[in-house]
């Protein structure tokens, strides 16, 4: 593991708040796909997700879970094809940034990829805390 310096850290936050507005309306459509039956629950598909993300060892390991749910085909699969397909630009997103961000800023190939790495996971934890916020405060707001 590789640990990141204090400005790289930054750029990694600013980076997040810069792409808050899309992942904000990654949370939306969550929360539409995924309204729970009670206003005093949360969806299992968010907190499934949430745990995916908070799990992950790599980017993939959200991917693959968001990619799984899609292809179910019954149930919850059919709501997961609208967010489900955002998720996955998110992601796709976070990997271009953390590849940005690491341009340049490792001495070797395999630290490059480590950096690379690493600033996927963190970018990675920043959006879910985005889109999970999103996703509770409209949860809140149709309670009222």
């Amino acid at each position: 593991m590789i640990s990141l310096d204090p400005e790289t850290l930054k750029k990694v936050a600013a980076r997040i708040d810069e792409k808050a507005a899309e992942f904000r309306e990654t949370g939306r459509r969550l929360q539409e796909a995924f309204e729970p039956k009670r206003s005093d629950t949360v969806s299992s598909q968010l907190r499934n997700l949430q745990q995916a993300a908070a799990a992950a060892q790599a980017l993939y390991d959200v991917e693959y879970f968001v990619k799984n749910q899609i292809g179910r085909g019954k149930g919850d699969a059919k709501r997961w094809r609208d967010p489900g397909e955002k998720v996955l630009k998110d992601l796709e997103e976070l990997r271009k940034v953390a590849k940005e961000l690491a341009k340049g800023a490792a001495p070797s190939e395999e630290d490059q990829q480590l950096l690379e790495h690493e600033l996927r996971l963190r970018l990675l934890r920043g959006w879910i805390k985005v889109v999970v916020g999103e996703y509770m405060y409209r949860r809140a707001l149709r309670a009222v």
